[in-house]
């Protein structure tokens, strides 16, 4: 693909010569390339994207602007193989290409924009990227491959509009840790294969777990499983779970107490669901009210299927109004559905 882009350039070249001076009148979805002493451009839909570094500075800031138009993404394979090793990505940025910065293995930093909404597939896979804050960006999709074989990754931050992670997007990472937000629905195929989780927080808001999700994560030795999930593919928790290794945590009569009979799995602790019922305990009770407002003041932590009970007024979150619920629960004002 990258070959038929570089003969593109040579033809567009030849057909169009346009200079900075000139960019600002080009048309809308014109075809040029063109170049400065560190990248070459392409234009489309009013802006500016990176069509190629040609620089040779290791430590990179992307321009946010180009002939008085915005720069607004980084296309596809950009940066991929170079030998950069710390990029700092403007607000203007809304897209980062599939394998634009595929096997940089010299990559320890990247800043990613409030205004990024796509990451494509393979875009930082093989690199040498440390930790990938996104907490700020706009992203719904952690797209597949994304930080495969990323193994100095050890610390990730996924934004609240998270939805969906992609297959492999975290397979044979340094992944330690990850906490998914309330709102993502599917864990694709492979995505945290081999990595190196410890700890893996699952939100009520899931619905599918794909094959070989977990596989030969060896660390992982604990794993809630929210009855939101109603499927979950081959080999998501092999071989840990067989082998007793992995305790799986799941509520009573839901998907994953049948997915863990039918499989064998030999290390497992159920619950009756009770909304309310925060310590677990089967009754809902002053108790209950308390331990919600203990976590809320960062005194007590509850465990995972705490979480979801203690999920009062089912908000996807847990704050002191789910402890006053409870409470007027107990005085006959409000009654748990």
């Amino acid at each position: 693909m990258k070959i038929f882009r570089k003969l593109l350039s040579v033809i567009s070249a030849a057909a169009l010569t346009v200079t900075a001076a000139t960019a600002a009148c080009v048309g809308a979805n014109a075809v040029v390339i063109i170049s400065d002493d560190n990248f070459e451009y392409t234009y489309s839909d009013n802006a500016w994207q990176l069509y190629s570094y040609i620089g040779s500075d290791t430590v990179v800031t992307l321009p946010d602007s180009y002939a008085g138009m915005p720069v607004n993404g980084v296309l596809s394979e950009c940066f991929a193989q170079s030998g950069v090793t710390s990029v700092t990505i403007p607000d203007s940025y809304q897209f980062i290409g599939s394998y634009a910065f595929y096997n940089c293995g010299e990559l320890k930093t990247v800043s990613f924009p409030s205004t990024l909404s796509s990451i494509g597939m393979g875009a930082f896979a093989q690199s040498g990227v440390e930790s990938a804050d996104l907490s700020e960006t706009k992203l719904d999709t952690i797209s597949s491959y994304t930080f495969q074989d990323c193994a100095a990754l050890t610390e990730v931050e996924l934004p609240a509009s998270t939805k969906t992670i992609g297959i492999n997007a975290f397979a044979r990472s340094g992944l330690e840790e990850i906490v998914l937000p309330y709102g993502v629905t599917v864990l694709g195929d492979g995505c945290f294969t081999d990595s190196a989780l410890t700890y893996a927080e699952l939100p009520e808001s899931l619905t599918t777990i794909g094959a070989d999700a977990f596989r030969n994560d060896t660390a992982l030795t604990e794993l809630y499983i929210p009855d939101s999930v109603t499927s979950i593919g081959a080999y998501a928790l092999y071989p840990m779970s067989v082998r007793g290794t992995l305790s799986v945590t799941y509520f009573e009569d839901s998907y994953a107490d049948e997915y863990c009979y039918e499989n064998f799995v030999t290390s497992t602790r159920s619950y009756q669901k009770i909304m309310g019922d925060s310590n677990l305990d089967g009754s809902v009770d002053i108790n209950d009210a308390t331990v919600i407002q203990r976590h809320c003041a960062g005194i007590e932590h509850l465990s995972q299927p705490g979480k979801a009970t203690a999920d009062a007024d089912r908000d996807g979150k847990i704050t002191v109004n789910d402890a006053t619920t409870v409470q007027k629960h107990l005085a006959g004002y409000q009654v748990f559905l």
